[in-house]
């Protein structure tokens, strides 16, 4: 028997499944909301976007998720919704299967305006009616919470807290202790292998390396308490075209032809089995948070189990950064086996191979684009096909940039496709909140004082970021940029405000591109943020210069920069005598 890092409450009972009700229109920023706070608790959500998002769910289904749930979350608003039976709303069928409920109404003082809030055609006075009556008759069953827009997923994840609270006897915490459960006699000498495996990798991969500018934070920050659940788009075009160029343009394509579904992306392994696929493929823009992502899918599986993001059980993580492939003819075997011979991991020889042979892996193959030459970028997607075919008890996770996954780099049949969208509003005023909460708690003189001031500075940034100037478009994307807003954070920080002009701001951004970031990735090229802009400020002009370019090839970048590198003497005699490699393994050049 293999023991995991869990929750308290969950080593005692099953994972608490949650079923989240209410009409999907008008509610559809507050499910979302409720769905990431279920996923925090370490409970599963289930909803009608599992398997459709539309008016008209599948009723049969609806009532089906809503019996077997734990306890039904209700979020009632302004209208009764659909009425399959001309009676009675899928909401309100909805609350009669299911067995526990916890129901929040949204506070009736709220301004409404009957033209866009109410339900559509012309019975929605009628329906009015039956929403009023339904009102009523929940506090005859149970207690009901008030919420608005601010208030949801706290007042949400409260009562979650202390419902699971009183089924259990348990108080939950937030934190996931950093003990497990004493190893047993009859565990196998495999067993205390991936033990001490899983606890070396939870230590590696917990804090998150914060890449700063002039100014370094040296709190340690642990993924669990900076992470904001992210939202992705699936995929569903049948046939694969060219590739994307990036978030926005893959969201107009899918837009264009129907073809995305929009989801909360630690719900892919469940959407990847509805579709029969045991892979997942997740494409970003450069800083979206891939990497991070699948650390917290490795420190997920460990500390609170599979069940959570829809793994089959004893499933063990292996966080494989392609950067390091050193040689693809030697195998899965030996790139395993290279990675757990880690200096911070130390495991015996032979226990990649012992894996394998154990089966019931989650590979978590992080920046597909990394790889630098095409050839080799095409041979690793071919060994990725093999290998998933080869380990059927296995699931493959692989990240890659927009940029990097061309018509002939692509994993396709076995692999669901979903693209990580940026942040909204509430999730980078969320970020900002968490990551002040942090670095202050971490750097007080006086830790009771911390949470005052934390929430003082978060204020005060947020205030700063809703007004106008930071509204514009292009300042506006950095802030839904996870790697670009915390770097913002630590501007703020710094200067106790942000630089009244935009272009400050911009240095400040890309100088964590062209310097910290690069460290701390670890990758090989040596460029300093001083040279480094030197040599792609004349790549920027150029493409400025080319209407409605987002990105070239070497070749033609080759002859606007092979000057400006002579004159900045290059330390690596390859960048000085093949610009072209220095551009492939070092820059993806996007248009900004």
């Amino acid at each position: 028997m293999i023991y995991f890092l869990r929750y308290p409450s969950l080593t005692k009972n099953k994972t608490c499944k949650v079923f989240v009700s209410g009409t999907f229109i008008d509610n559809q920023e507050r499910r979302r909301i409720v769905e990431d706070v279920i996923t925090r608790a370490g409970m599963v959500w289930h909803g009608m976007e599992l398997f459709a998002a539309s008016t008209k769910p599948v009723v049969d289904e609806c009532l089906r998720y809503a019996r077997e749930a734990d306890v039904l979350v209700g979020i009632i608003a302004h209208r009764y919704g659909w009425e399959p039976d001309g009676k009675k709303s899928v909401t309100e069928m909805e609350y009669d299967a299911a067995t526990e409920r916890l129901m929040f109404l949204i506070n009736p003082s709220i301004p409404v305006n009957p033209q866009t809030d109410f339900d559509e055609g012309d019975d929605k006075w009628d329906k009015q009616k039956k929403l009023e009556v339904f009102k009523k008759r929940i506090p005859k069953d149970q207690l009901l919470a008030i919420f608005n827009e601010t208030t949801l997923g706290a007042i949400v994840l409260d009562s979650l807290n202390k419902w699971r609270e009183g089924k259990e006897g348990i108080p939950d915490k937030q934190e996931t202790p950093r003990s497990v459960s004493p190893i047993q006699p009859t565990v196998t000498d495999l067993a205390k292998e991936i033990l001490t495996y899983c606890q070396k990798a939870e230590s590696l991969h917990a804090n998150l390396p914060v890449a700063g500018f002039a100014t370094q934070i040296t709190v340690p920050i642990d993924l669990a308490d900076i992470f904001i659940p992210l939202r992705a788009i699936i995929n569903l075009q049948g046939v694969k075209e060219n590739a994307f160029l990036d978030s926005d343009h893959a969201e107009r394509c899918l837009n264009e032809r129907d073809s995305g579904l929009e989801i909360s992306l630690v719900e892919a392994f469940r959407q990847a089995e509805m579709r029969k696929q045991r892979g997942v493929v997740i494409l970003g823009d450069p800083g979206s948070g891939k990497t991070t992502h699948l650390k917290r899918l490795l420190l997920w599986c460990i500390r609170k189990g599979h069940e959570t993001v829809g793994l089959p059980n004893d499933m063990i993580p292996v966080f494989l950064p392609l950067r390091e492939l050193k040689s693809l003819d030697k195998g899965l075997d030996a790139f395993i086996q290279e990675q757990l011979q880690n200096p911070h991991l130390q495991t015996d020889k032979g226990f990649g191979k012992r894996l394998l042979e154990r089966g019931g892996l989650l590979f978590l193959l992080d920046g597909l684009d990394e790889i630098a030459v095409l050839s080799e970028r095409e041979r690793v997607v071919r060994w990725i096909t093999d290998a998933i075919r080869a380990h059927p008890t296995c699931r493959f996770v692989v990240t890659c940039r927009f940029a990097g996954y061309s018509p002939n780099v692509q994993l396709k049949a076995d692999f669901l496709e979903v693209h990580i969208r940026p942040l909204t509003q509430e999730q980078v005023e969320r970020f900002v909140r968490n990551w002040y909460s942090i670095v202050e708690k971490g750097l007080a003189k006086d830790p009771g004082q911390a949470g005052g001031i934390a929430l003082e500075k978060a204020d005060n940034l947020i205030k700063r970021l809703r007004e106008p100037d930071f509204r514009a478009r292009r300042v506006f994307e950095l802030t839904r940029n996870p790697l670009l807003l915390a770097n913002i954070c630590l501007v703020h920080r710094f200067r106790a405000d942000l630089p009244k002009k935009r272009a400050q701001l911009y240095d400040e951004c890309v100088k964590v591109l062209l310097e910290h970031w690069r460290k701390a990735k670890e990758l090989t090229v040596d460029v300093g943020a001083q040279n480094g802009t030197r040599v792609l400020q004349p790549v920027a002009l150029w493409l400025h210069g080319q209407e409605g370019r987002t990105r070239a090839k070497g070749s033609e970048l080759e002859p606007v920069i092979e000057s400006v590198l002579k004159s900045v003497r290059w330390s690596n005699n390859l960048c000085l005598q093949n610009p072209r490699s220095w551009l492939r393994c070092a820059w993806t050049t996007r248009r900004r």
